[in-house]
């Protein structure tokens, strides 16, 4: 999914090809709306990002413990 965020933001994977003379300009992102109902009620849809919250919460607290970089801080 990283691959295509980049691509509909118009990042490109050669760097020689990329319009921008920036450094740190190598990201792209995208966002995706979708309505819940046809997939789950609004409490089940809460009760899993509430699940999900929390376990990122305990991965940040392990990656502290032993001194590590998670994936999202490198």
């Amino acid at each position: 999914m990283a691959e295509l965020g980049g691509l509909l933001t118009g990042l490109n994977i050669d760097p020689e090809r990329r319009p921008w003379s920036w450094p740190g300009a190598n990201q792209g992102a995208m966002m995706m709306a979708f309505r819940i109902d046809p997939f789950a009620t609004t409490a089940e849809f809460k009760a899993e990002m509430d699940e999900y919250a929390r376990h990122q919460r305990r991965l940040q607290q392990t990656a502290d413990e032993f001194d590590l970089t998670p994936p999202w801080e490198s």
